[in-house]
């Protein structure tokens, strides 16, 4: 059963309107991810994908953020990671960026405390009365 957690092409889209960089950092094949992408209808929104394709160590290790920071001349700091697991969160605080933690995937609150510098319930709440929600650790 398919269940949505937030309308993607909604967040997306005022994602894309504030010119923020969106990527991908997948333990999936990149064939595997772009084949989502598409089923989603999301692929046009993404800047970058990495994925489990031999060239980069797979998270946490911070090879998929140093690519995006690269591509993108960014900092680690100026990096948030949204994700569902455990390993997202200390994907990200391997590279100092930001860690989200999202209630709508397969983790519990309990499963990121101590490890997310912020928890929601889901992606929709990256975004509140249209403003992108700012966080200072």
């Amino acid at each position: 059963m398919n269940v949505l957690v937030y309308h993607l092409h909604k967040l997306f889209e005022y994602l894309k309107g504030k010119n923020i960089y969106i990527g991908l950092a997948t333990t999936d094949t990149l064939l595997s991810a772009e084949y989502c992408l598409k089923r989603l209808n999301v692929n046009k929104y993404f800047d970058f994908i990495g994925a489990d394709d031999g060239v980069y160590k797979p998270k946490p290790a911070i090879d998929l953020i140093e690519a995006f920071c690269s591509k993108f001349n960014l900092k680690y700091s100026e990096i948030a990671v949204v994700g569902d697991t455990y390993n997202d969160m200390i994907f990200a605080k391997n590279s100092g960026a930001l860690s989200i933690g999202v209630l709508s995937g397969v983790s519990t609150i309990e499963d990121f405390k101590g490890h997310a510098d912020i928890i929601l319930k889901n992606v929709g709440e990256l975004v509140i009365n249209k403003e992108i929600v700012l966080y200072h650790r």
